[in-house]
């Protein structure tokens, strides 16, 4: 439950960062500012930064958040699973045998330490 809520505080707080939350610039900052530091994250900084990532979205020079590779470094088979039927043997693959070899790695570890 208390997940849902700081969700909600942080989509509120974050729509303050857009100033999609008011007419008002200071009442998007005063409000983004407080939400910010109830979760102790900074408020301008990502303000500044998540700007520039959305006016520079997908571009490989300017991005700062994510940067996706160039097709020159992509492994040999990727071009092989850029399809639908690829997509959906790779996530099968994923769900199949990578979830639950997730849980089973995970399980040993914490029966290993505790």
């Amino acid at each position: 439950m208390q997940g849902c809520i700081f969700t909600a505080f942080w989509a509120l707080a974050h729509e303050c960062g857009h100033q999609a939350f008011s007419d008002y610039q200071w009442l998007d900052d005063t409000i983004g500012f407080i939400l910010h530091t109830f979760l102790l994250t900074p408020y301008f900084s990502l303000k500044y930064s998540h700007r520039r990532h959305h006016s520079n979205t997908g571009s490989l020079e300017r991005d700062e958040v994510f940067v996706p590779k160039k097709k020159s470094a992509l492994k040999w088979w990727a071009k092989h699973f850029n399809n639908p039927l690829g997509r959906f043997l790779e996530i099968s693959i994923q769900l199949i045998l990578g979830w639950p070899l997730y849980l089973l790695s995970t399980s040993l570890v914490h029966l290993t330490i505790g």
